[in-house]
Formats: structure tokens, sequence, C-alpha cells
């Protein structure tokens, strides 16, 4: 039957038509998709396409080495007089390793094993022709091979044209509506995105916030919020209980953010924030070092450094009591 105008006609052959298949061992392999009947052809078999595929191109083969995992290797070679392709094969499912290049099959054409680890020609399943392997198995399953002569190769599938497919062959009403799965997928995305998102825009206003003014810089220094905490709670007595608790867990948690912008700028040096001298309001900030609270907390680092540079909050307890 011929092909319709400017496409290829295709064909399919088995190695049992090959010469030299009556060499081949017979497997039938099945799963609960695919019920397949392989031709084992190992490093002794070396298999040619008959004289009647002349003219045909190999653009596939189709294997299926039950058993091999992705540690193991099987390579094959597809050759005629002029040209090879050689392919390298990692995974043992049933895979149809197209070619990348066209090679016409001539009146010396073979499918053989690759006994002489040569380099792959071009790029396998999984598998980048760049990292060459050793094979370690020495035969492949073949189901058949994907052939093809004449018509034209390079061309664009037509994407806006409506194609009418007979009633006998349309099984759309199987198939589920994507259109709709789509829209809901989208949905569901955009909305996760805010959720996922609002910390990282949370951290993004912080350092904002931070680095916005030389105000909020000098504010964010530890001597400041210690000395402003100590101030807060000495005005009652539960206050003064739980003071020490409260600067262990400001001093904790000032470590924890330096840490992590300490890694923030090491990935991204850009990030660093700027001299406090280039703010607009440094010459007003830098008078918060003079405040009662900031002083305070530099009289409490001092002396929690001069006592050994033990626990703030121990430190603390002991002047509270």
């Amino acid at each position: 039957m011929g092909c319709a105008e400017g496409l290829p006609d295709f064909a399919i052959l088995s190695p049992v038509e090959c010469m030299g298949a009556e060499s081949l061992t017979l497997i039938h392999y099945g799963n609960s998709t695919y019920q397949e009947t392989t031709y084992k052809i190992t490093k002794n078999n070396a298999i040619q396409f008959p004289e009647e595929m002349e003219g045909y191109a190999v653009v596939g083969v189709k294997i299926w080495n039950l058993g091999l995992v992705r540690k193991n290797s099987v390579s094959f070679v597809l050759s005629n007089q002029k040209s090879k392709v050689v392919k390298t094969i990692l995974d043992g499912h049933l895979l149809v390793h197209t070619l990348d290049s066209i090679l016409e099959i001539d009146g010396q054409s073979y499918f053989r094993i690759n006994t002489e680890n040569e380099p792959m020609t071009e790029s396998s399943v999984w598998l980048h022709k760049d990292r060459q392997i050793c094979p370690d198995i020495d035969s492949a399953n073949v189901v058949c091979f994907y052939l093809a002569r004449g018509g034209k190769w390079n061309y664009e599938i037509p994407y806006n044209v409506e194609v009418q497919v007979e009633s006998e062959y349309d099984f759309s009403h199987i198939l589920p509506n994507f259109k709709a799965i789509k829209e809901i997928i989208e949905e569901y995305c955009i909305r996760m995105d805010k959720v996922k998102f609002a910390p990282l825009q949370k951290q993004i206003q912080t350092l904002q916030s931070q680095s916005g003014s030389a105000t909020a810089r000098l504010q964010s220094h530890l001597a400041y919020k210690l000395g402003n905490a100590m101030i807060l709670n000495s005005k009652s007595l539960w206050g003064m209980i739980r003071l020490p608790y409260v600067l262990s867990y400001i001093k904790e948690s000032h470590r924890i953010e330096q840490q992590q912008y300490q890694e923030r700028i090491k990935k991204n040096p850009k990030l660093k924030l700027p001299p406090l001298e280039s703010y607009a309001d440094y010459k007003e900030a830098i008078q918060i070092k003079n405040y009662t609270s900031y002083k305070l907390g530099e009289g409490l680092i001092a002396a929690n450094r001069a006592g050994g540079g033990g626990n703030i909050a121990l430190f603390a307890q002991s002047l509270c009591g």
C-alpha cells in the first residue's frame, strides 16, 4: 500500500526476517501492558538486513532486555558500507531507541553487539554520548526494527489544523477532560505559591526594614535589644523573674539571625548591607548608642565577657538576684 503524499513509506522488520536469524533464540516477554516476542542477539551473532529492505533507513530499534538494570549496560552497532551508529542501553524496560542519524540499508547492513567497546556515536535513553560506559552485557533482545523510505522528513506538524478522526478510531470519549484538569492544577499552583512564598516575602520585608535606615540597623544590634529588654522587664516583679529567660532568647535569636545573614552574603555578596555612614539618617541614628538601653546592653555584654564569656542569662540572673 502506498503512503500518503509527502510522507515516508514506513515498514517494521522482525529480526527473524534477517539473514543469520536461524541462530537466534526466541524469548517471549510480557507484563500487564505488553506482550512481545524478542530475539536474543549475542556477541556471536550478527544479523544482516535482507535485500528487499535496501533503500529503507533504520529509524528505530525496539529492545526489551528483561532483568537488565541501570548498573548493567549493553551496546549495539548498526552499520552499512559507509557509516555506523553505536548506542549503549542502560535500562531493561521495553524501549524504542530512535536514531539521530539516518542509516540507509544497503547490501552490507548489519546489526551486531558492540564487542570492541566502540565509543557511542549518539546519545541513548537516559545516557548522553559523552558519558562513555564499558558494556558488561553481551546480548540484546530485539523485538523489531522500524524503517522508513522516501518522503519528507523535516517538516513541522501544523498544530492549528483540526484533524478529523474516523469514528472507529476515535477513543477521545474514554480520555479525561485534560483542559479542565489543567485549569484546576493552575488554580491550585497560584494559591499554593502565595502560601509557599509568604515566609520568603516576610524575610525580604525584614531585610528591607533592617537595611532601609541606620536607625533600624542600630536598633537591631544585640546591645540595644538586650538593654531595651532589661528596661521593660525591670518595671515589675514578674518581669524581673523572667528577665534571664528573655535575655537568653534574645541572644540566641540574634546569633541565628547573624548566622543566616553570613550564609546569605557568602552565597551572594551583593546582599551585604552597606556601611552605616552611607545612610541619610546616620547622624541622628548614631545617637542611639548614647541611649540608656544601648549602654545597658553594652555593659551586660562586657560584663559577661569579663566573667569568662558564659551565658548572658545566668549573668543577668546574678545581677537581678
